[in-house]
């Protein structure tokens, strides 16, 4: 197996794996372990694995026209806390993934981001539950198509999404445009479902597939009633669209809800005959947001935002740029994170790992935890 390099005069810096490429194309041969670290492929770069086991240890980005093909591989990604490397297929960029098996340490979340109009194909993937999770970004129009793999995406776009034969079909929608919507969607194995005229896709259609979660993400201007759905998560963002009141939400926990609404002064959710799965709200600017008995998988706040939580179960939670956080009276499963200049107060609160990154800072009852 080959890595070509297309273009005309090529540098490799082996330690850092950024290629940089003019009119001069060449090939080498590779190992049987091939280690990423970041790695940038532009242009017409085509950089493809076959038959071997790649070891990713930094950020992939896939721009312009490159292409990144991996087959028959094993596909590990080694990362020391959550969300630590993100592979991103920009522009009209190119990333097929075909008969390889995903494997991470740890359980570290990761994530795939797709962007502009990049291609994506995904055929006969094998990975353990949702790492990685995949995201079609605002605004895109992404052509992706998986099958017999899983799909765990978050389409935030306006392309086209071809699923057939999955066996476990996780999505999130986002709502980005202000306006009352009325939702069901599918659970258990589908024959068929295509996305309804207000999610506002080019195409989105499942064939055959087995749907385990529909998430929904509600921000300012929506109101929406979700009825008759198994399995749904509800991201909230609260303070990025001009909504800069104070939040406070209760009760918003994992389980059967005959019949429940919960309002901020700009949003509203209700859920009908429904199940919650999980809930994670996103903070931003300078919003004061209060939860109590909520349960939460992935929170985060960012800007100057101030967070707080009361007898609430996490998953994990990560404070990015200058917010505050405190919680209180509550379990945290997995992981918590500070980042840039964050601060997180813990009190009374269990279970977990810190991470402290860049000048983040966690207190644990008043007290600077170490590391």
């Amino acid at each position: 197996v080959k890595l070509c390099v297309l273009g005309s005069s090529a540098m490799l810096l082996l330690f850092s794996l950024l290629l940089l490429f003019s009119d001069i194309g060449y090939c080498f041969e590779e190992k049987d372990t091939v280690v990423i670290g970041n790695i940038t492929l532009s242009g017409t770069t085509v950089l493809s694995y076959d038959n071997k086991k790649v070891l990713v240890k930094g950020n992939i980005d896939v721009t312009e026209s490159a292409q990144f093909i991996i087959t028959n591989c094993e596909y590990y990604v080694q990362q020391a806390y959550n969300q630590q490397y993100y592979l991103y297929v920009r522009d009209n960029a190119t990333f097929m993934i075909i008969n390889t098996t995903f494997g991470h340490n740890n359980g570290f979340w990761h994530n795939w981001e797709y962007y502009g109009n990049a291609f994506v194909y995904l055929e006969s993937f094998h990975s353990d539950g949702c790492i990685p999770w995949a995201t079609a970004n605002y605004d895109s129009n992404v052509l992706i198509q998986v099958t017999n793999s899983p799909m765990c995406l978050s389409d935030f776009g306006h392309g086209k999404v071809y699923g057939t034969g999955s066996y476990n079909v996780l999505l999130e929608f986002g709502l980005y445009w202000p306006g009352t919507y009325d939702l069901s969607f599918p659970t258990g194995y589908t024959s068929q479902w295509i996305a309804p005229p207000s999610l506002r896709k080019k195409a989105f259609v499942l064939t055959d597939c087995v749907v385990k979660q529909i998430d929904v993400d509600v921000q300012a201007g929506v109101h929406v009633t979700i009825r008759n759905t198994a399995f749904v998560g509800i991201g909230w963002v609260m303070g990025l669209h001009n909504d800069p009141q104070p939040v406070q939400i209760s009760g918003l926990t994992a389980g059967h809800h005959t019949d429940g609404t919960w309002s901020t002064p700009t949003a509203s959710l209700r859920l009908v005959n429904s199940t919650l799965f999980r809930f994670w709200p996103t903070i931003w600017k300078k919003v004061h947001a209060s939860f109590s008995n909520c349960g939460f998988a992935d929170p985060r706040s960012y800007d100057d935002s101030h967070f707080e939580a009361t007898n609430c179960l996490f998953s994990l939670f990560h404070g990015y740029q200058n917010s505050t956080a405190v919680i209180s009276n509550s379990t945290i499963q997995e992981t918590v994170t500070a980042s840039g200049t964050a601060v997180v107060n813990l009190w009374n609160t269990h279970g977990g790992k810190y991470y402290q990154v860049g000048n983040g800072e966690i207190f644990y009852n008043g007290k600077r935890v170490k590391g």
